[in-house]
């Protein structure tokens, strides 16, 4: 803008016998390139990521462009994404360099930023091996229950995390069992508890496999029999996130009634996980509420049949997560609702 002005006025003292300059129609100024103002958003509103999940960043140029070319670079590599959206995961921890640059014919602009990927385990429950039926639920055994009326079993371990099973074998008892057992069923079409063993989706979220746990134990045995996972080792870790969503068994209950009623907005009906964390000590660190299902407003989602992410990072460092279900559902005997819940891509923190 400078130079124009300068220009414009040298051409004006030429006029008046000042200097002596031509100033053609020819003599044109190239202006400079624009400098984009560029700022990179994350989803989450930071720039952290466990190992093999997914960050969603999002580049924003001001002024809004019409048109332009956008690249993505982490670590200096041009990534696939051409587009303003660029979902970052790595497998490597530590710090990386992620660059987004935005050009056009009137000029460029590019932000860098560090993304930091936290090391974590990812239990995904595909090294499971299943039965004739695609189920494990009895791995190693941990022993009899003090009533003599079932036994304790580590269903399944995978990275330092154990998922408990319990299965009675009394007389009183020969059939029920509670806590984790691993799947692939995915049957959404067969009611009642002979397909208590199904998601109600087409696959587990990464995978084919998956787990399905029952709390039948804790309201119908008392304390002592939880369903519950925990760190093998008896130390405290970080469990950050799982995915979860529902059973077939509880999805077409909820949907078409049965042993339990049909859910609706009329009644604001709600089906809702709670997982409570314990540190090595015992200590109760804090509770995670998640509902399954949700009538309760005009708004609510009603009956959740997506894998969904779940936060469980609020827990802090805890040594075993517990958990219980609940209902709007209920007679004096407890609750109708089949106490199901399904499970998937489980990250600790290492």
């Amino acid at each position: 803008m400078k130079l124009k002005k300068f220009l414009a006025l040298v051409c004006a003292a030429a006029t008046i016998g000042l200097a002596t300059v031509s100033c053609s129609d020819e003599d044109v100024i190239t202006p400079l390139p624009e400098e984009f103002d560029v700022s990179i958003v994350s989803k989450t509103g930071n720039f952290e990521v466990l190992q093999q999940d997914e960050l969603e960043l999002t580049g924003v140029v001001n002024p809004r462009l019409a048109s332009a070319t956008y690249i993505w670079t982490v670590d200096g590599i041009v990534q696939p994404s051409t587009d303003t959206v660029f979902k970052f995961t790595s497998n490597v921890s530590g710090d990386h360099t992620v660059t987004f640059s935005a050009t056009n014919e009137k000029g460029a602009g590019l932000k860098t930023v560090t993304v930091k990927v936290i090391p974590a385990d990812i239990i995904t429950f595909e090294d499971a091996s299943l039965d004739g039926d695609g189920i494990l639920f009895k791995g190693t055994l941990i022993g009899e229950d003090d009533y003599g009326m079932g036994y304790f079993w580590e269903a399944y371990s995978e990275a330092g995390i154990t998922f408990k099973s319990y299965e009675g074998t009394d007389s009183y008892l020969m059939g029920f069992w509670c806590g984790f057992e691993i799947s692939n069923n995915h049957d959404m079409t067969t009611a009642g508890y002979t397909n208590d063993a199904s998601v109600y989706h087409e696959s587990g979220h990464s995978g084919s496999k998956f787990a399905v746990c029952y709390d039948g134990g804790s309201s119908m045995m008392g304390p002592g029999y939880e369903a519950e996972f925990y760190v093998s080792d008896g130390t405290d870790k970080i469990f950050d996130h799982v995915y979860i969503t529902n059973s077939t068994y509880a999805v077409l209950e909820m949907r078409n009634g049965g042993y339990g009623k049909r859910f609706s907005y009329d009644d604001k009906d709600w089906f809702k996980l709670t997982v409570k964390g314990l540190d090595s000590n015992g200590t109760e660190k804090g509770t995670v509420e998640f509902y399954l299902a949700d009538f309760r407003t005009t708004n609510s989602g009603g009956i959740v049949t997506e894998w969904t992410k779940v936060d469980l990072s609020s827990l802090g460092a805890v040594q075993k997560l517990q958990f219980s279900m609940s209902s709007s559902d209920n007679n004096t005997y407890g609750m109708l609702t089949p106490a199901y819940f399904c499970l998937d891509d489980l990250a600790v923190r290492k």
